[in-house]
């Protein structure tokens, strides 16, 4: 197609000019084909500077590096943060559907439901499995919402035990997205298969947990020289607030899930626990 004037945002320019001035569009537009959009997915893709596989690549070796470019300007070159995180987000779900990794849908046992004497107890016992279950889904379908709601959680926290690094609170979300969003995926490829394959057993629980540590650890190498930390007493920092903040989201995390199923039983609920895990 030619024209005297941009096709995205109007702007005017002359006919040796091979972009526009003002948005960045190339002048030399035409109709879209199938070769076209393959070329744009796989360019999209594996652009040297700004691919995702780059971005993937730097991120597994100098976390650190892609957050303290980006926060210090130099941004052109990387695949936009905020993308990546729901691509890595969304892919977890995915393969959460396959792998079940919330386990099956609570549904009340007609069984359970035969054996309690008064129809209170059944209603209240349906009532529990019901809202359970829908708490089981919301957590499986769900999980881009959670994520973006933890990502100013641990955020905030970490901007306030590390203040007075220089770092605004704005920056430090920044890579809290970006570490997020590959521990993420490093966690879905590798972590959820597992934990897939020992669905129901106890070694469910170590592969869960072994994975969480992991993923502090990564956080902990990528802010360490992100704050400015160069001596080993601050990874020790870092390490043990990556624990705290982790500790603090899955407590309130489960707190708000327990209450929802529970509702006004919940104090009742979480003193059983205490007293079972304390004997």
């Amino acid at each position: 197609m030619s024209t005297t004037h941009c096709l995205n945002c109007g702007e005017f320019f002359g006919p040796s000019a091979k972009f526009c001035s003002a948005c960045g569009q190339t002048t030399a537009t035409h109709r879209l084909t199938i070769g076209h959009l393959l070329h744009e997915v796989f360019h999209a893709v594996t652009h040297a500077d700004k691919g995702i596989f780059n971005l993937v690549k730097i991120l597994a070796t100098r976390p650190y590096k892609v957050a303290i470019d980006y926060v210090e300007g130099s941004r052109k070159k990387y695949f936009n943060p905020v993308t990546f995180f729901l691509h890595c987000v969304g892919t977890f779900i995915f393969i959460n559907s396959v792998a079940k990794l919330f386990g099956d849908v609570v549904k009340p046992d007609p069984k359970v439901v035969a054996q309690i004497p008064t129809e209170a107890g059944r209603q209240n016992y349906i009532a529990l499995a019901t809202r359970s279950g829908e708490a089981n889904a919301f957590m499986s379908k769900n999980t881009n919402i959670v994520s973006m709601i933890a990502v100013p959680f641990y955020a905030g926290l970490i901007w306030l035990f590390f203040r007075r690094r220089g770092r605004k609170l704005s920056e430090i979300m920044l890579a809290v997205i970006l570490f997020t969003a590959f521990s993420t995926l490093l966690f879905t490829l590798v972590v959820t298969p597992v934990m897939g394959y020992y669905r129901g057993q106890p070694m469910y629980f170590y592969v869960l947990i072994t994975g969480l540590v992991l993923q502090m650890v990564y956080y902990t190498w990528g802010f360490v020289p992100f704050l400015g930390y160069r001596k080993a007493g601050g990874y020790l920092k870092v390490f043990a607030v990556m624990i705290l903040t982790a500790v603090c989201w899955t407590l309130i995390a489960m707190l708000l899930v327990l209450y929802y199923i529970s509702r006004e039983n919940t104090g009742k609920v979480i003193g059983a626990i205490w007293n079972k895990m304390i004997s």
